[in-house]
């Protein structure tokens, strides 16, 4: 098949080039180089650890010697059966054997590496298990560091930027070659043959690097590039959602993009992202901020929980400035769907009434959670940051998505809600407060009324998070070749498809977990990142 052709001159020679310096990406450059051969890493954005750097860092692992200290019994056959559960039995079966029976390597690996694993273990509450009759602890943290080898771990908080801190000092102490804002934007295979090499944008204009062994695509998922999400999901785009690295890393998709073009196949787009609701901020975490400057990590937006009775105690107002559902049915859950965290909140998947109803509304989808002052008094929201929202600060609340006014009147100017039926609104939903029944959308008790000043509103905005889909792989991480697909009368397993040679996907950027995964990945994405590393440096030069 056709490439773009090979260029003439290199400006860069090594055996190995790491795409994205993420939760991936890092473990694959460290066991590379521990395999002898040298490795480039080129990172896009201007810091290591990726989407990880912000993220919660749950970590499933299965058969670990961490649940044997804490008198867990697991086994790798039942960790292969729930995770196949959980995903429908969308996951690809030989891929998951792959990274649980590997997983408990790569704790102990990561122990080894400095990280001190936390003397708790958690969700096992969902009921996974085709017998739906275990619910065994798996999801693993990173403790507090006993020497201060990194900042935060359990319960301090930011087991993400923990464990990236880990990772990261290694590749430094490695010697790793680290390259900064350096994009890759193409692949170079031979016709047919091999993957030799890259180019990459960097500030100092465009490179080719040339990879003897192998390219290993580690870029993450597309959550920012909306180009690339409306083709796959139209309705994930629009003025209340925003991508999930934000304001701190980019995820294009470049390894979706490039690797296409030199015959990657994708695989399971339909579940393009979770869909974690943020009231009132447009980031789903600060704690790259909070951590660098040693402040108390929070979660942005505000609080809005079924245990709290946060949807009880507000109206959810849509553009015309009424009522559109009950806003109680964030809190239910539906039963036939499998969660890999127990405790997401059920608003936030995009098979759920909740959301489905959210993102089928007209744009602008412009929603707010309104409540009066007493409701905002019980909840404990921060008034001091709703009256000056601070978006890199505390709980990240984005002057555009915070309203706060004396009166309804002003109220419904500063959301840019329709006046008049935002008065009658609240007006009708006092009525249905003094009643004891919510006649428009039957929402159960306990009501509230909106009638204390000061009022406050805000916004509903939805990050694209985690996306499951991505580049087709087989137990190695190789890339399979799509263009084998033409003589695919019978089907084979992943292990016997023809592979783009010297080419590897991993993380976020392949398809390895199957549908409908929100989190827990942190783990099968390390271990994935080995494996390719491992891998990769056994490859024969070319």
């Amino acid at each position: 098949m056709p490439y773009d052709p090979i260029p003439d001159r290199w400006d860069i020679d090594t055996d190995v080039v790491v795409v994205g310096a993420g939760n991936s990406g890092l473990p694959a450059a460290i066991e590379a180089h521990d395999k002898g051969v040298k490795v480039l890493l080129l990172e896009n954005n201007k810091y290591m650890g990726g989407l990880m750097r912000a993220s919660g860092g749950f970590m499933f692992f299965c058969d670990t010697h961490v649940q044997k200290k804490l008198g867990v019994e697991d086994h790798i056959e039942w960790g292969i059966e729930d995770e196949l559960v959980m995903s429908d039995f969308r996951a690809v079966p030989e891929l998951v054997r792959t990274y649980v029976a590997n997983g408990a390597e790569t704790c102990s690996w990561l122990e080894r590496l400095g990280l001190t694993w936390a003397d708790k273990l958690t969700n096992g509450d969902w009921g996974a298990g085709a017998r739906r009759d275990r619910h065994v602890l798996r999801t693993h943290f990173a403790g507090v560091s006993s020497n201060g080898f990194y900042p935060g771990g359990f319960p301090d908080g930011q087991n993400g930027f923990a464990l990236t801190t880990v990772l990261e000092k290694t590749v430094k102490n490695l010697g790793i070659d680290v390259r900064f804002e350096h994009r890759m934007r193409r692949i170079f295979r031979e016709p047919n043959g091999p993957v030799v090499g890259i180019e990459v944008e960097t500030p100092g204009g465009r490179i080719n690097v040339r990879a003897r062994k192998a390219v290993i695509l580690a870029s993450g998922g597309a959550t920012t590039n909306e180009q690339l999400v409306k083709a796959w999901d139209p309705r994930l785009v629009n003025d209340a959602m925003y991508s999930d690295g934000l304001p701190y890393m980019e995820a294009m998709g470049d390894a979706f993009i490039a690797g296409e073009d030199v015959g990657a196949g994708l695989s399971d787009m339909s579940f393009v992202a979770f869909l974690p609701v943020k009231f009132g901020s447009i980031y789903y975490s600060l704690s790259q901020t909070e951590v660098e400057e040693g402040i108390k990590v929070q979660p942005t937006g505000v609080l809005m929980t079924a245990k709290n009775e946060g949807y009880q105690r507000v109206i959810l107002v849509k553009n015309d400035g009424t009522r559109y559902i009950n806003e109680a049915e964030a809190t239910h859950k539906n039963p036939d769907i499998p969660r890999d965290v127990n405790s997401v909140p059920p608003a936030e998947y995009p098979e759920e009434p909740f959301m489905r109803k959210f993102l089928a509304l007209p744009n602008p989808k412009n929603v707010w959670a309104v409540l009066d002052d007493d409701q905002v008094e019980a909840l404990g929201w921060p008034k001091d940051q709703l009256n000056d929202p601070q978006p890199l600060r505390g709980r990240g609340l984005d002057p555009k998505s915070v309203a706060v006014a004396n009166t309804l009147e002003e109220l419904a100017d500063k959301m840019g809600v329709d006046k008049a039926n935002f008065m009658e609104t609240t007006r009708r939903y006092n009525r249905f407060v003094d009643s004891g029944v919510d006649e428009d959308f039957g929402k159960p008790q306990p009501l509230f009324a909106i009638q204390k000043p000061p009022y406050v509103g805000v916004k509903m905005n939805v990050i694209r998070h985690t996306p499951a889909g991505g580049i087709r792989i087989n137990t190695k991480a190789q890339v399979l070749d799509r263009w084998a697909q033409w003589d695919g009368r019978k089907a084979v397993g992943i292990d016997e498809e023809a592979v783009i040679p010297h080419l590897y996907a991993v993380g976020e950027a392949s398809a390895f977990v199957g549908f409908r995964r929100a989190h827990r990945k942190t783990g099968p994405i390390l271990t994935m990142g080995r494996i390719a590393g491992l891998a990769a440096a056994d490859e024969q030069s070319i």
